[in-house]
């Protein structure tokens, strides 16, 4: 009994349902199977990882589309699963050739510039990505373990939360006004 209650104990450290803290040992499948992951960012050949994850991570960030606010969490979660450093820091910077804004960019401007400033943008990111890697790893500044922790939010009332009040009574304000005095109205 005593055995059991250890291994579900261990399975709960390796794959935490409530915090996405994944384990390095949890990175094969327990038969010593490499994940998709691991085996998708090549964390087994880490020399050309540290030119394919900084690649690869835009496009799983586009397609994955998260936002600003869930892109930091995923990306622990992809640190912990094997992307390299570099990696991790152009699948942060994604947020600006998401789909949506993607579509803004073909809207506002001809399709043909739209595809030039994604692209710009995603060697810029990549670009960013592996020269972040290689100074970082030079420096010794790379983490060598890869246990980040993604906690899940709760409320507190800190500075934060008196700022975002203060915010609001601000932002409520400037809509009574701008609704009092006709600021809504479009000039012709």
């Amino acid at each position: 009994m005593e055995g059991s209650r250890e291994s579900k104990s261990s399975d709960l450290d390796r794959h935490c349902p409530r915090c996405a803290r994944v384990d390095p040992a949890a990175r094969n499948d327990g038969d010593g199977n490499e994940t998709f992951w691991t085996a998708f960012f090549l964390a087994s050949h880490p020399g050309v990882a540290l030119f394919w994850s900084p690649i690869v991570g835009p496009l799983v960030a586009v397609a994955s589309f998260v936002c600003s606010v869930g892109n930091v969490p995923l990306a622990a979660v992809l640190w912990n699963s094997g992307i390299s450093f570099g990696g991790v820091v152009a699948f942060i910077y994604v947020d600006l050739i998401v789909l949506p804004v993607l579509n803004i960019y073909r809207k506002y401007c001809t399709t043909g510039i739209a595809w030039l400033l994604t692209w710009r943008q995603f060697f810029a990111m990549a670009s960013a990505g592996m020269i972040v890697e290689f100074v970082f790893k030079a420096l010794g500044w790379v983490p060598a373990e890869r246990t980040a922790v993604v906690t899940e939010a709760h409320v507190t009332m800190n500075y934060t939360t008196i700022l975002n009040l203060v915010f609001l009574g601000l932002a409520g304000v400037l809509v009574w006004r701008a609704g009092s005095t006709d600021g809504f109205v479009c000039p012709p």
